[in-house]
């Protein structure tokens, strides 16, 4: 088997990194943490290059929008954003259209149309 991409899954909810998890599983290496800073460690720490993050917005102490001002600070801007939400307000999309968000990925989670919209942004067919 080739390479497999890496995929970050930043949730503050275990469920829901559960679910993400066995829906990319197969398709992904995943890794999981459950908060901004955990995020922002993995993201600078260089052992591990991830080709996609997915970020949940709303998360106590450091939620998503604060994780992509610093993903900016620190020059952070190759990897592909997709937003977690379940509230995909006009208000979120313009405040997302600053940064590198890739798309939004709403809850609750569609497994087929998450995968389908990953593998063509990262280029997998």
């Amino acid at each position: 088997m080739g390479y497999r991409k890496n995929i970050l899954i930043v949730d503050d909810s275990e469920v829901d990194r559960k679910v993400l998890e066995e829906i990319l599983s197969h398709d992904f290496e995943v890794f999981q943490v459950n908060s901004g800073y955990a995020a922002l460690n993995f993201l600078q720490d260089k052992e591990v290059s991830f080709d996609a993050v997915l970020l949940d917005i709303s998360m106590p102490l450091l939620d998503g929008f604060s994780v992509l001002d610093l993903m900016e600070k620190y020059q952070i801007k190759e990897i592909p954003v997709f937003l977690i939400t379940s509230e995909a307000t006009l208000k979120n999309i313009q405040k997302a259209a600053q940064y590198n968000v890739a798309e939004f990925i709403r809850k609750p989670f569609d497994g087929n149309a998450i995968l389908k919209r990953l593998k063509a942004k990262l280029g997998m067919t």
